[in-house]
């Protein structure tokens, strides 16, 4: 894909040794290094949409089943349990391993059970 013209960015210094820290700690150029994180931030802003999107379906489709289920997770009733695995695997896979530790970590301290996927849960002992 050819690129466009440059572009002129204003930064702070002390945000621009920030990125150069980051980049050379890449092996990259600050302006590859910059498009690269945009790049990247776009993406990630499409998948959460579409996680978003998955979610709301998801609880559309428990509504519309009759569970009695809303967004507030109040309610009972069969849940599918593919459907909820789903979207918390895919949850997973976008939010990375450290802000998942912190995700448990609130867990625990509110005393919820933390699920490790097929294993039992953990209590918040």
């Amino acid at each position: 894909m050819a690129l466009a013209a440059p572009i002129q960015l204003r930064l702070s210094e002390e945000i621009k040794a920030r990125y150069e820290d980051e980049a050379a700690s890449r092996g990259m150029g600050l302006v590859p290094y910059l498009r690269q994180r945009l790049e990247q931030g776009d993406a990630i802003a499409e998948q959460l949409a579409e996680l978003r999107t998955l979610i709301a379906d998801g609880f559309d489709r428990l509504e519309s089943a009759g569970t009695g289920m809303s967004a507030s997770g109040s309610g009972s009733g069969a849940v599918d349990p593919g459907m909820v695995i789903e979207m918390l695997l895919l949850l997973r896979a976008v939010v990375g391993e450290g802000k998942l530790g912190i995700v448990h970590g609130e867990l625990r301290r509110q005393g919820l059970p933390v699920w490790t996927g097929g294993r039992n849960a953990v209590s918040a002992a």
